[in-house]
Formats: C-alpha cells, sequence, structure tokens
C-alpha cells in the first residue's frame, strides 16, 4: 500500500509539473531554475507550519476554524508570493515572460505541497490515501498561479498591475481560507457536510477556471511578444470551441508563424535584454 500510495503521489506531483511547464510555448525556463523554485517551497513549508502554530495559538488557546483557516491561508499564501517575488528579482534576465508569474507560482505551490504530502504520510501506519491529497498538488499549483500572475504583467510594465497584485493575492487567500474552513467545520458541525462539500466543489471550480483564464491571458501577452505570427493557443479541443483563436496582425506573412518572425522594426531578441 505504501508503494502504490507514493506512485501515486509521484505521478501527481510530475502530471502538475508538466501542465505547468507546458502552458509556456515560447521562452522555457531552464530545468534548474524550476527545480530551485520547486526546492523553494519545500523549504518554505516547514517555517509557514511554524508561524502559523505561533499566531494560531498566540491569540487563543482555544483558536476557531476560521482563526486557523486564516492563518494559514495569509501565511502560505504571502510566503508563495514573496518566494516568486524575490526569484523575480534574482532572476532578472530570466523574468522577461509574461507567464513568468503563474509559471514559478505554480511551482514553489508544488514543492509546498509535496512537502505537506511527506509529512502527512511519512509517518506509521499509514492512512488510506484519499482524493484530497491526491489532487494537493494541483490545489497549491493553482493558488500559487493565480497569486503570481500579477508578477508577468510587472515584466511588461502593464497599466494597473498593482491592482492585479492585491486583487490575485486576496482570490488565492480567500479561496484557501474558504476550503481549509469547511475541511475543519464539518468534522465539529456534521450537518453541515453536504453544503460544506457543495461549497468547497464551487470554490475548486471558481479557482480553477480562474487560474485558466489568467493563464490564459498571460498565454496571448507571450505570444504577443515573442510570436506575434504564431496561430497556436494554449487552449486545445474542446476550449477551442468557446475560446477565440489568437488574433494575427495583418503584416504577418502568409504562412507565418513561430518565434522567429517580430513585428516590424522589432528587434528578435529585444524582449531577452
Amino acid at each position: 500500500m505504501t508503494i502504490v500510495l507514493w506512485i501515486a503521489l509521484a505521478v501527481g506531483a510530475v502530471t502538475a509539473g508538466w501542465l505547468v511547464w507546458r502552458h509556456d510555448l515560447y521562452d522555457r525556463d531552464p530545468w534548474w531554475l524550476l527545480a530551485i523554485a520547486g526546492a523553494l517551497g519545500i523549504l518554505l513549508a516547514p517555517g509557514c507550519g511554524w508561524i502559523e502554530d505561533r499566531i494560531i495559538y498566540g491569540a487563543s488557546h482555544t483558536p476557531s476554524a476560521a482563526g486557523i483557516a486564516a492563518a494559514a491561508a495569509l501565511v502560505e499564501e504571502s510566503a508563495r508570493l514573496l518566494a516568486v517575488v524575490a526569484l523575480s528579482l534574482l532572476v532578472r534576465d530570466r523574468f522577461l515572460d509574461p507567464l513568468n508569474g503563474v509559471t514559478y507560482g505554480s511551482v514553489v505551490g508544488l514543492g509546498m505541497s509535496a512537502w505537506e504530502s511527506w509529512m502527512h504520510y511519512s509517518g506509521a501506519p499509514l492512512d488510506p490515501p484519499g482524493p484530497s491529497e491526491l489532487v494537493g498538488f494541483f490545489a497549491h499549483a493553482v493558488l500559487g498561479g493565480i497569486a503570481g500572475f500579477p508578477l508577468g504583467m510587472f515584466a511588461l510594465s502593464r497599466p494597473r498591475r498593482w491592482l492585479a497584485l492585491g486583487l490575485c493575492a486576496g482570490a488565492a487567500a480567500g479561496l484557501h481560507f474558504l476550503v481549509d474552513w469547511i475541511g475543519l467545520r464539518i468534522p465539529v458541525f456534521p450537518a453541515f457536510e453536504t453544503a460544506g462539500h457543495g461549497i468547497v466543489a464551487g470554490a475548486v471550480l471558481f479557482g480553477a477556471l480562474l487560474y485558466g483564464g489568467l493563464t490564459g491571458i498571460a498565454a496571448e501577452w507571450s505570444r504577443q511578444r515573442y510570436a506575434p505570427c504564431d496561430p497556436r493557443s494554449l487552449f486545445g479541443w474542446p476550449l477551442n470551441l468557446i475560446v477565440p483563436p489568437p488574433e494575427i496582425p495583418a503584416w504577418c506573412p502568409p504562412g507565418a508563424g513561430g518565434v522567429d518572425t517580430p513585428a516590424p522594426g522589432a528587434d528578435a531578441e529585444a524582449p531577452r535584454d
């Protein structure tokens, strides 16, 4: 059972990491830098737990479910965001793609979830693996990507980037709080189980849609910056039935595409400066 569990968790981690990597079509970051981001998430996780305990029990000897959930959401989402900010400052020559905020935020989240899963299942005896644990990688990646998205706007110096930073950080923390609070409340109030599961399902769906939408926006900005004549889209079937295809500028020659067709008068290497 132990082997099956760890294989399942490893497959979940690899799948989540591949999905994050796949988003970046033009300026993919080196594997070692993504590994550093994941390792940073692993290192941050135990520190977040320590800080959360000090906040929770420093505020009350009998903390409420809402208090515990609020501490976890604020500390962990703040740590994820600060980690991506630190990476953007340390590797400024790499942090030029609008997708970098989503990518690194997601990878830091994967590292934090890997630590949590190891802590949960490393002891004996092991609990049976549940769906929540097997999709935990995706949940942390989604929240990290949502919070990190605005940092890609800073790479482009886009307007309203500070507003987006506040809204995305608030959305990630709010979703985190809601899911944790309901998870802690259900065991105490069993009658709330059905409604609670419905709320969690709605929050998860909203988070996934928000993450996908923000990733799609960042991917389109990346395409416009690196390959405006490339007709490829991040979304395949069936999403391409409702998501419009990329707008190709009129100056693009017929059949042009890829990263070697910059805008007229633009230097193909300009984005890397």
